[in-house]
């Protein structure tokens, strides 16, 4: 059984799943901007660009409660118990189910994604640390 289809099979709702391997420029663009959803499920995380990527696309997020995703954008993202497929299956049900909650996630993580990690930010707070 493929993973895809363990996965659906734990989800037991139908999804529309991609996996792409690694992508970039245009092409990643386009997947982010046309996303209803990024899922992150790492155990462990130094500090994942992917979910800042999607963010700052606007991209509503569900990952793991592990420490380094609770700090990057504080409550906006949904969050799961890690290694819990039950409470992931949740919290997706709940997302597909409300999507005006989802969007508005979604802006709200945007936002605080541009102001706190852009890269302007990081260069200026990398400055004030060396100064």
């Amino acid at each position: 059984m493929t993973t895809k289809t363990k996965l659906k099979k734990y989800l037991k709702i139908i999804l529309i799943l991609f996996f792409l391997g690694a992508q970039q420029g245009k092409t990643l663009k386009s997947l982010y901007s046309n996303a209803y959803l990024f899922v992150n499920p790492s155990e462990q995380e130094g500090l994942p660009l992917t979910v800042l990527e999607a963010a700052s696309f606007g991209v509503p997020l569900l990952l793991s409660n592990i420490d380094i995703h609770c700090l990057m954008l504080k409550d906006f993202p949904f969050f799961f118990e890690d290694r819990n497929i039950i409470d992931l299956e949740k919290n997706l049900k709940f997302i597909l189910e409300n999507p005006e909650i989802a969007f508005d996630r979604g802006k709200k993580n945007k936002s605080y994604a541009w102001r706190k990690y852009s890269w302007d930010k990081v260069v200026e707070k990398i400055i004030l640390k060396y100064n």
